[in-house]
């Protein structure tokens, strides 16, 4: 009974590594069937839905991401990575309320949730509150840049902007720029009034 559940353990930790790895490589198709497989076999497990939901998300197929977010919250209410990712789902359907509160519980549960942090903050700043971004974005460095995620500080230097705290934001743009920040670029579109705040909370940059 022992060995079985050893096997078991070691399949289902198995398994999701290399899905993951199939995530990470863009191989969303392919980690999709395997998640599918998968959860035939472990049916309750909260990762494995939150991860159908990223990949469905990928394809484009929100119905199928957003049961899949719901399904892994069913299993943990507090999950933040599933509750992140329906935010993302909310904000694309523009119910920005239910986007908001997702993003505050998933940051209840796990301050340190960049995803959410950033999604909260591109958020307040779509609706006008500066402000709000920049208390989040600034309690994220308090203990130094290099804590945190790249999105989060690209998300204060676009709120510095919109205060005309020219000198925070460069100071931020400086170090993207140093750590080749991929969203860099749009950034800099941003500040040249070449792209909107719209349109920056549209691609969820």
């Amino acid at each position: 009974m022992l060995i079985m559940l050893m096997i078991r353990w070691y399949g289902k930790r198995k398994g999701l590594a290399i899905i993951i790895s199939l995530i990470k490589g863009s191989r969303h198709k392919e980690a999709k069937k395997q998640l599918d497989y998968y959860l035939r076999y472990f049916p309750k497990s909260k990762r494995a839905w939150a991860l159908l939901g990223a990949v469905e998300l990928e394809l484009e197929n929100l119905q199928q991401a957003k049961t899949a977010f719901e399904k892994s919250i069913d299993y943990d209410p507090m999950y933040s990575y599933a509750l992140t990712g329906l935010g993302v789902i909310y904000r694309r359907e523009k119910r920005f309320d239910k986007a908001e509160d997702c993003y505050y519980r998933a940051l209840r549960s796990n301050p340190n949730d960049y995803r959410a942090k950033s999604s909260l903050m591109l958020l307040e700043l779509y609706k006008g509150n500066a402000d709000v971004a920049i208390s989040l974005g600034e309690d994220s460095i308090r203990n130094g840049l290099d804590s945190v995620e790249p999105v989060v500080v690209g998300n204060l230097a676009v709120a510095y902007h919109t205060i005309d705290e020219f000198d925070k934001r460069d100071e931020l743009i400086e170090y993207l720029r140093l750590n080749e920040y991929m969203g860099l670029y749009y950034l800099m579109l941003f500040f040249e009034d070449r792209v909107t705040i719209e349109m920056m909370f549209d691609m969820g940059v």
